[in-house]
């Protein structure tokens, strides 16, 4: 189980998951792809909306480097993600 933070993009007026590993030391910050071996599912968190999102690691992993969540009344109202079960199937 990997659990990655969303973090709010006022630019794009959406929530952004990194979905690759970041390894920090003090002057650099070094970025790189999950294996399908790394983990089973992924969590994305919103901490601000206290939501989260669980999907298979082929899915989490088949985006760029990023992943981006719409949150909106009616995803609310909803709660449902097509895009993460269509890529889990």
């Amino acid at each position: 189980m990997q659990v990655k933070f969303a973090w709010f993009d006022e630019v794009k007026g959406n929530y952004v998951v990194d979905n690759r590993r970041t390894k920090t030391n003090r002057r650099e910050m070094v970025r790189s792809n999950y294996s399908l071996a790394d983990f089973d599912f992924a969590i994305a968190y919103i901490n601000e909306l206290d939501v989260f999102y669980v999907m298979p690691c082929a899915a989490f992993t088949g985006f760029g480097s990023e992943i981006h969540l719409v949150e909106s009344a009616s995803v609310s109202e909803n709660r449902v993600l097509r895009s993460f079960v269509k890529l889990g199937t």
